[in-house]
């Protein structure tokens, strides 16, 4: 995803979170009205047609914003929408949803709220499943780490490498199992046979700890699996590979080395 369009009356929010985005590499571009949208003059260089994402206030002063909603939804289906609101009910969340809103984000949120909301949706529409290329994985967590070195929150990478005495005709339940696991922020690539990589957003130590422990106990689901067999390596940036506050961006060849070795695959070209 590259560009996302918010729609918000308010200047100090579109504001705040135009900040938050352009930090993590977003194109983002502003409307204070529905007008604007409508007619797609929200900007010179850009229509509707080119955007992935729009971050939608449902009350604004112009129009309903339901309305617009509805109107997107019908003229702009591909736009993923994520509905932004003071008005955290119930029944305007539904709404929200029942008129083509992918997620709902409560006024006031912080700042990794709103970067695991957009990352969700950023997600679901460049990994539908396993990528299996090997710069598809090395793509994915040069973004992470960039975000992190500039966020300052962790991200964490777990390798995990299943029993090769695995039947082959299980291989697909196995998969099915692992993928039914995982958060929609959560990137899951197949390295060879039997070795997943998975790349954790916003996830601690304590978060990835859980994260295994729920993956791992697929042998209880599948019984050609033994959770003793499993190998597992994984770590967690920045805390297990740099101080925080020796956190530097010129250093982050030296972090991306760290973290691949940390998980067994410096033997891959990076």
């Amino acid at each position: 995803m590259k560009n996302i369009l918010v729609i918000d009356d308010t200047t100090l929010v579109r504001y705040r979170i135009t900040s938050i985005l352009k930090t993590e590499g977003f194109n983002v571009y502003q409307s204070a009205n529905a007008a604007s949208v409508r007619q797609n003059t929200f900007a010179s260089d850009i229509s509707l047609k080119d955007i992935d994402l729009i971050l939608l206030d449902i009350y604004l002063s112009s129009e309903n914003g339901f309305d617009l909603l509805s109107f997107l939804g019908k003229q702009y289906p591909a736009i993923d929408i994520i509905v932004v609101s003071g008005a955290n009910r119930a029944a305007v969340i539904k709404r929200s949803v029942s008129l083509g809103a992918k997620d709902f984000i409560a006024k006031s949120f912080d700042r990794s709220t709103l970067l695991r909301k957009v990352n969700n949706i950023d997600s679901v529409s460049e990994n539908k499943g396993f990528l299996k290329k090997e710069e598809s994985y090395k793509t994915t967590l040069s973004m992470e780490l960039n975000r992190s070195i500039r966020s300052k929150l962790s991200f964490s990478v777990v390798k995990l490498d299943l029993p090769h005495k695995i039947d082959q005709k299980y291989y697909m339940d196995i998969k099915d199992l692992i993928t039914s696991r995982i958060r929609n922020i959560d990137q899951i690539f197949f390295l060879q046979d039997f070795e997943y990589l998975f790349i954790l957003p916003l996830t601690d130590r304590e978060g990835r700890e859980v994260f295994i422990e729920k993956i791992t106990n697929i042998s209880l689901e599948n019984k050609h699996l033994i959770k003793d067999n499993f190998e597992v390596e994984a770590v967690t940036f920045p805390e297990e590979i740099i101080d925080l506050s020796k956190l530097d961006p010129e250093n982050y060849g030296e972090y991306k080395e760290g973290i691949l070795k940390k998980v067994g695959i410096e033997r891959l070209n990076i």
